[in-house]
């Protein structure tokens, strides 16, 4: 894992739980957690064990935490989850208003870079990449 990674700065800053993204409940698919670990993710922050779990439950969550906290990858790893278990697959216009009508400004300005730049998430899903 790369000095200069988000997920190295967590750990230096001693920031990441004893949560393994592949021992969440709900389960992550193992595609998911694979992308995850490939990234140097394995570990989650609290913002991250706190929040995906009910994300993936369909529940709303509110957070307000610090930069460099990991809220968005806590963000991006259930929408690609959700999308990954649909029974069909959305249309490219769904993704986007989606993802466009659930985020604040500044939190959109950190997600599409991470997933859609980082082809470890966005190879998940076909809509991802359209």
């Amino acid at each position: 894992m790369a000095a200069s990674s988000p997920a190295a700065a967590a750990a230096a800053r001693g920031a990441l739980t004893e949560q393994k993204f592949s021992e969440m409940s709900p389960a992550l698919s193992a595609e998911v957690v694979e992308a995850l670990r490939r990234g140097g993710f394995r570990r989650c922050t609290p913002v991250q064990a706190a929040t995906i779990p009910h994300l993936l439950s369909h529940k709303d969550v509110a957070v307000d935490a610090a930069t460099g906290s990991g809220k968005t990858l806590a963000f991006i790893v259930p929408v690609v989850e959700i999308l990954r278990r649909r029974s069909s697959p959305p249309k490219s216009h769904e993704v986007a208003s989606q993802l466009l009508t659930s985020l604040l400004p500044s939190l959109l300005c950190s997600t599409f870079p991470v997933l859609f730049n980082n082809q470890e998430m966005a190879k998940l899903h076909p809509s991802l990449t359209s």
